[in-house]
């Protein structure tokens, strides 16, 4: 009897689990997407369904035409559970930062003409292999410590190599100018200076899904006094 009921328990647990006909699984490609209201089109099957719901989480859900997409069906209603993406096309968006701790100076002339630095640490942070997206967009973060004498401001930026070709600009960048801290230009002055900038192809048009390298650049916005920049950090956060 017990030796039965052993058997029993064996072959249930051997079988394949059963899917019920109301809920399945599917993949389906985007036909359109809206990225203000979510408004969409999905090709699941050779048949475009209008408007399906989504998972969402995160910063924000944002496809494109010709993702592929997983979708769960409960009954005859589908949900967008998510993008599928191999490994190095992004299967994993993750944050990426790159540090350069020694001091680097710039070299004097060459008002927004960005470049890397003359002496001390003079390249970089640069990140590369950051896959960006179908959605095309990412968070970038800069941070450093400056010092600048006499009546000079400074800039560190960032140019995108790669799939994209994107040179710094100085709406992209952080600055220290000496008259904000020092309008007598008596002394030297230095701070930490950070800034978060938001890229899409709104904001850079040239801006291409695929891999991407993200250095960081520097120029003379004024002045022609000395710039050094110390403990320079590079954040890229795709999304």
């Amino acid at each position: 009897m017990k030796a039965d009921i052993l058997a029993d328990l064996m072959a249930a647990q051997a079988q394949a689990p059963q899917q019920s006909a109301d809920i399945g699984y599917h993949t389906g490609v985007v036909v359109s997407w809206d990225p203000i209201s979510g408004a969409n089109t999905v090709d699941i099957n050779g048949q475009q369904f209008v408007n399906l719901r989504v998972l969402s989480s995160g910063p924000g859900v944002l496809f494109a035409s010709n993702d592929t997409v997983v979708l769960m069906r409960i009954k005859t209603t589908y949900f967008i559970l998510g993008r599928v993406a191999a490994p190095g096309a992004g299967a994993a968006l993750a944050m990426r930062t790159a540090f350069a701790a020694n001091t680097g100076t710039l070299s004097a002339g060459g008002i927004n003409v960005w470049r890397d630095l003359s002496t001390g640490d003079t390249s970089g942070p640069v990140l590369s292999d950051v896959y960006i997206s179908s959605a095309c967009r990412a968070l970038v973060i800069l941070s450093a410590y400056m010092e600048v004498g006499g009546d000079t401001s400074g800039m560190m930026g960032f140019e995108i190599t790669g799939a994209s070709t994107i040179p710094a600009n100085y709406y992209r960048a952080i600055r220290l100018s000496h008259f904000t801290f020092d309008p007598d230009y008596d002394n030297n002055i230095g701070a930490s200076v950070s800034s978060t900038f938001v890229i899409d192809k709104t904001i850079l048009p040239g801006l291409n899904s695929g891999m991407n390298t993200f250095t960081a650049k520097y120029t003379r916005y004024s002045g022609d006094g000395f710039i050094t920049f110390d403990r320079r950090h590079l954040t890229v956060i795709p999304y």
